[in-house]
């Protein structure tokens, strides 16, 4: 028989093992009773990839540098063939820090692999409807031990970015000359521009 297994069928206790047993039973011509049994066990893959993404600083001027950190991470099974991707801004490429990467490049359970990448942020990239943030997405993923894809997951990272501005409107209640020593009142308008 074909039944598909989950984790939820894991019955061996401390392990990633669901066992199966089968037993057979028969009677044979002169009625005397034959049994057997068999079992088989499967050991059961899950993996779930997970990925932080963070940004530094979190608020800027439009064009200022912003690093954005990547830390991936990995529940249940090792992973390997693990891609970062920023899906928000193509030209932010996101770099493995070697520190974090182990020798046989498979992401293991209690392992952080970091990468980061830095990039100027503009006013172009202020998404539509926000007022003045830009968010950056990023995607993880990788291949389980059967190279099975394991699923893809994102995180945001938010990025407010300012603009300020001043301007000074200076004006003298006084039309034209005035003799030496008379008063006059200047006013000072200030506005925020940004």
């Amino acid at each position: 028989c074909q039944i598909p297994v989950t984790d939820a069928m894991i019955n061996v206790p401390n392990s990633k093992l669901h066992s199966n047993t089968a037993t057979t039973k028969g009677v044979d011509e002169l009625q005397k009773e034959s049994t057997d049994k068999d079992e088989a066990t499967v050991a059961i893959i899950k993996s779930v990839i997970k990925i932080d993404k963070t940004a530094d600083p979190l608020l800027i001027h439009s064009g200022d540098n912003v690093t954005y950190t990547f830390k991936v991470t990995v529940v249940g099974d090792e992973v390997h063939d693990v891609v970062v991707k920023d899906v928000t801004d193509p030209t932010c490429v996101p770099t493995l820090a070697a520190s974090t990467q182990t020798a046989d490049n498979v992401l293991s359970e209690g392992e952080t692999w970091v990468y980061t990448c830095t990039i100027p942020v503009t006013d172009s990239m202020i998404n539509n409807g926000s007022v003045n943030e830009h968010t950056n997405v990023a995607t993880a993923d990788g291949k389980d031990k059967l190279n099975t894809p394991v699923a893809q997951v994102q995180d945001p990272a938010v990025v407010a970015i300012i603009n300020p501005g001043i301007a000074v409107d200076k004006t003298v209640d006084a039309v034209g000359p005035v003799i030496a020593g008379t008063m006059v009142t200047y006013t000072y308008k200030v506005t925020n521009t940004g």
